[in-house]
């Protein structure tokens, strides 16, 4: 039970929590020492039956708020991850129809397409924001990009470098394409996986940009209020001892759920429900660069002495080794493979 990581701090910095606290200790007290005594026949008086009318229409706007909030949370969760996802399918593909061929240029093409999904994922509501100078050096740092890249798209849009590095990657695609004669379904293919992930990114952003209407917000909000303050009013005439932490409770909840509401409207923020994007994108670096530059055990001596026949005689002093493409400096730390076994069997 962390409450610090919970909304409860949150909402006890926000000034109408105390405000309608201290309105209702003070009517409490007021009516325990008499001073503020209302009976049923008074002007004053409020029946617990009207309350409830109002508590349970802003229950049922609640409801359905938090039903719509929280189901464009999980497809918007749903849709990144699965975009994250495709692009590491991309750079396996790529890969295993390149076996080893060319690659520099499937490095050049997954690293553009890295580059290109990490400055999406800083900030995929605001596609038409700048790149800050932190984040095209950090790209420079790690490596999937140069620094005349950087150079080149510095001063552009967010969306536009999207757009830009994502064709660059498609140019380093067709270019392998050419030189190792791809069938053209294989081409086709490889040029539709990266179109899908273009596509998923326009998505997401569409997704995030569309908010809830302002003016249904606004009325909530207001209900939310009223009945707050109608709740303060009934709880201190009851004269109860326990009113004044049965109506703390309820201001905690209620207050809470809203808080909460707007969390889970734009979680591509700091806040705890916020999706841990940068944690993302080291996860999606890190497959990447393992994809890239591990060794394939298809050229393996120990591989071939495994799966052919004892009888066969293999040369495995003769079997190529092949290239091992840099991701970058930040990336490629830890991820050393072991040498193969050139002697044949252990």
């Amino acid at each position: 039970f962390f409450v610090s990581r919970s909304v409860i701090p949150v909402v006890l910095r926000r000034p109408s929590f105390w405000i309608l606290n201290c309105f209702h200790v003070w009517l409490w007290l007021a009516t325990r020492r008499g001073d503020f005594d209302v009976g049923k026949q008074s002007k004053l008086y409020i029946s617990w039956d009207d309350i409830k009318v109002i508590a349970a229409m802003t229950t049922f706007f609640q409801v359905f708020f938090t039903s719509n909030v929280y189901s464009r949370y999980v497809t918007l969760f749903d849709q990144t991850r699965g975009m994250i996802t495709k692009v590491n399918d991309f750079i396996l593909s790529i890969r295993i129809y390149d076996d080893d061929k060319e690659a520099d240029l499937v490095r050049l093409s997954s690293q553009y397409l890295l580059a290109s999904t990490l400055v999406w994922l800083e900030l995929p509501r605001l596609p038409y924001s700048s790149v800050e100078d932190r984040e095209w050096q950090d790209l420079v740092a790690i490596g999937v990009l140069r620094r005349r890249e950087a150079e080149c798209l510095r001063g552009l849009t967010r969306n536009q470098c999207r757009l830009i590095l994502g064709f660059w990657s498609a140019c380093a695609l067709k270019q392998i394409s050419q030189t190792l004669h791809f069938a053209d379904n294989v081409y086709l293919g490889l040029l539709k996986n990266l179109e899908v992930i273009r596509r998923d990114q326009a998505a997401i952003t569409d997704t995030s940009q569309f908010m809830i209407p302002f003016p249904y917000f606004h009325i909530l909000t207001t209900m939310v209020l009223l009945t707050q303050l109608l709740f303060a009013y009934g709880f201190a005439l009851t004269g109860s001892g326990f009113a004044p932490c049965a109506y703390l409770f309820t201001l905690i909840m209620m207050s809470g759920c809203l808080e909460l509401f707007n969390e889970l409207d734009d979680p591509w923020g700091e806040d705890l429900v916020d999706f841990p994007r940068h944690g993302w994108g080291v996860a999606m670096l890190r497959k990447a660069h393992y994809l890239l530059e591990h060794r394939s055990f298809a050229t393996s001596a120990r591989y071939k002495a495994a799966f052919i026949p004892r009888a066969v005689s293999v040369d495995t002093t003769s079997t190529r080794k092949s290239r091992r493409p840099r991701l970058g400096r930040a990336t490629s730390a830890g991820h050393e493979d072991d040498e193969d076994d050139a002697d044949g069997d252990d």
